[in-house]
C-alpha cells in the first residue's frame, strides 16, 4: 500500500510540475514566461533531497514536455537528464558548500549546460536532416533571459526554504560538524 501511495504521490508531483511549467508559458508576460519551471523544480529536489534518484522524475517530465515540443523527440530529455546529472554530480562533489552564492553558480551551470547541450543536438540534427533554422542572436538572447531568470528564482526559493528549514542552511550545517 506504501508503495502505490508513493507511486501516486509522483504522478501526482510530475503532473503538478508540468501544469506550473505550462501556466508559466502561457499566463507570464514576456521576459517572465522564460523561467524554467522544470528545471527549477528537480533542481531544487536534487538541491533538498541531498540524491541523485530525483533524475527519475525528469523521466517522465521530460516525456510530456517533447509531447508540447516542436524540436526532434528526445532532444529535450537527453538535454535534461544529461544536464542534471552533471549538475548534480558538482554540486554534491565540488560546490559543496550550499551558501546562495553557490546555488545561483550551480543553478546558471547547470541551466547554460542544458540549453548548450539542447542546441548542439539540435545542430547535430540539423546537420544530417536540415529545415532548422537556428538563428543564433535571438537563441542567445532567449537563453540569456532563462539562465538569468531561473537562477535567480532558485536562488530565491532556497532562500526562503534555508529560512524556515534548518536542513538547508549552512550555519546550522557548521554548527553540526563540530
Amino acid at each position: 500500500m506504501k508503495s502505490l501511495a508513493k507511486i501516486l504521490g509522483l504522478i501526482l508531483g510530475v503532473m503538478i510540475i508540468f501544469i506550473i511549467h505550462l501556466l508559466v508559458i502561457n499566463l507570464f508576460p514576456y521576459p517572465f514566461n522564460h523561467i524554467n519551471t522544470v528545471f527549477l523544480c528537480l533542481f531544487w529536489l536534487v538541491i533538498f533531497s541531498g540524491q541523485t534518484k530525483i533524475l527519475w522524475l525528469a523521466l517522465p517530465l521530460a516525456f510530456l514536455l517533447e509531447l508540447f515540443s516542436p524540436v526532434p523527440f528526445g532532444v529535450i530529455t537527453s538535454a535534461l537528464i544529461l544536464s542534471l546529472a552533471i549538475i548534480g554530480w558538482f554540486l554534491f562533489n565540488i560546490f559543496t558548500n550550499r551558501s546562495l552564492h553557490i546555488i545561483f553558480l550551480s543553478a546558471f551551470l547547470g541551466l547554460l549546460l542544458y540549453r548548450v547541450l539542447f542546441v548542439l543536438i539540435l545542430y547535430i540534427l540539423n546537420l544530417f536532416k536540415g529545415g532548422y533554422n537556428l538563428l543564433l542572436p535571438e537563441i542567445l538572447f532567449n537563453i540569456f533571459l532563462e539562465i538569468i531568470l531561473t537562477a535567480g528564482v532558485l536562488t530565491f526559493f532556497y532562500f526562503l526554504t534555508a529560512l524556515f528549514m534548518r536542513r538547508l542552511n549552512p550555519a546550522y550545517i557548521r554548527l553540526g560538524k563540530r
